[in-house]
């Protein structure tokens, strides 16, 4: 359970609580940090068609057939091509 520390004037001016509990909430913070970046990312995103993204890895070249699929790991995200 938190403890309030306060002043002479009774105004809340610090508060000690459990490691266990302020590791949740470090995580908490640290995860909502995420959330946000990857929305922002998200807006950002550039979105380009399966040709492109296929010649911006070097699959152009190749033949496609017997492939099957390719998993690439982009800025956090997998992103699989089925050829």
């Amino acid at each position: 359970m938190p403890i309030t520390i306060t002043s002479q004037q009774s105004r809340a001016r610090a508060v000690v609580v459990s490691p266990s509990f302020y590791a949740r909430a470090v995580a908490a913070l640290e995860d909502q940090e995420d959330i946000h970046a990857a929305e922002i990312a998200r807006e950002e995103a550039e979105e380009i068609s399966h040709d492109e993204l296929k010649e911006a890895l070097g699959l152009h070249a190749q033949a496609t057939k017997g492939i099957g699929r390719i998993s690439v790991f982009i800025t956090g995200f997998t992103v699989t091509l089925y050829l």
